[in-house]
């Protein structure tokens, strides 16, 4: 089996199992979350994913790392990545690790922790649908205003999986109509067979759009369902 990944500007294919593929999906999500840490510290979109090489410890031993950076106003903002065994890649992004700011004209470090007291304490299975990009605009967020009666066109990526910002598009249209983490997580599985948005296929679209911005729906062909699979007596 093959899967399409993206870490930072890094557009990855790995053949895997389908218990390898999940876990590098969920490698996926934690570089997600750190890039979008980086982002809100640097205030700038551009995040990259580089091997930083010949480091020297305060041994006096070389080595290199792997990194998420960006640039902006003459700092560099940067997580570093651990290795591992756990994951086909070998690689992975601490859930708590902060942003390091190194000051090129000072040559002074900090680390500061820009999701701290703005993120709600979830899991990364759940992050996608909870937590709206910094900069993301009213109407993608969905805090204004309401759904539009009709599905608007996802954007998607080469795959046909939608994009991060057409699911939290999906998840804000689904908590205004009443979803919950819960009922939102339990709709996507029915309709697609998955319990994380960014996994929807441009195909399930239009029915888990439709289910999101009427629960009542979707309840109702639950209900039916379950009634159907009853064993006859």
């Amino acid at each position: 089996m093959t899967g399409i990944y993206q870490l930072a500007d890094l557009t990855i294919e790995v053949e895997g199992s389908i218990e390898e593929l999940v876990d590098v999906q969920g490698v996926e999500r934690e570089f997600s979350r750190a890039c979008r840490k980086i982002r809100k510290a640097a205030g700038e979109e551009d995040v990259q994913i580089l091997l930083d090489k010949d480091l020297e410890s305060a041994e006096g031993r070389k080595f290199s790392k792997i990194r998420l950076r960006a640039y902006a106003g003459g700092k560099n903002y940067t997580i570093d990545c651990g290795s591992t065994e756990d994951n086909i890649l070998g690689v992975y992004v601490p859930w708590d690790a902060p942003v390091e700011v190194y000051d090129r004209e000072t040559e002074t470090v900090e680390e500061v922790k820009p999701l701290a007291n703005s993120e709600p304490d979830t899991a990364p299975s759940q992050e996608a649908a909870e937590e709206p990009r910094e900069g993301e605009s009213e109407a993608q967020s969905g805090s204004q205003g309401t759904a539009p009666s009709e599905a608007p066109t996802p954007d998607t990526r080469e795959n046909g999986k939608i994009t991060e910002d057409a699911a939290l598009q999906l998840w804000n249209a689904a908590k205004q109509a009443g979803h919950n983490k819960q009922t939102f997580g339990k709709m996507l599985a029915t309709v697609a067979g998955i319990d994380n948005p960014k996994l929807l296929h441009v195909d399930d679209w239009p029915q888990a759009w439709a289910y999101a911005t009427h629960p009542g729906e979707w309840k109702m062909d639950q209900h039916v369902e379950e009634e159907r699979e009853l064993p006859l007596q």
